[in-house]
């Protein structure tokens, strides 16, 4: 299966505080900010996306596989 082989740019900004020294732990994960999507044109795109994302994993014998949570120290976490 491959990914489609046009994609119309989804209009975004740079998140400048992304990759900064001293950013908030907030925006480790934010490359982007701004994202606007189109109705129309865009969720028929990202359902592909996921879609075929889900299938390279699933094909790699990742899916289904049990997910685990480690704590250091669950009676702590559990009396938070």
């Amino acid at each position: 299966m491959q990914p489609p082989v046009t994609i119309p740019p989804i209009v975004t900004n740079r998140n400048p505080l992304y990759g900064a020294p001293n950013a908030p732990v907030t925006q480790k994960y934010r490359p982007l900010e701004g994202i606007q999507l189109t109705r129309g044109r865009d969720i028929p795109l990202c359902t592909g996306l996921l879609a075929f994302r889900r299938k390279l994993i699933s094909d790699a014998g990742m899916l289904p596989a049990p997910l685990g949570l480690m704590a250091p120290d669950w009676p702590d976490m559990i009396a938070k």
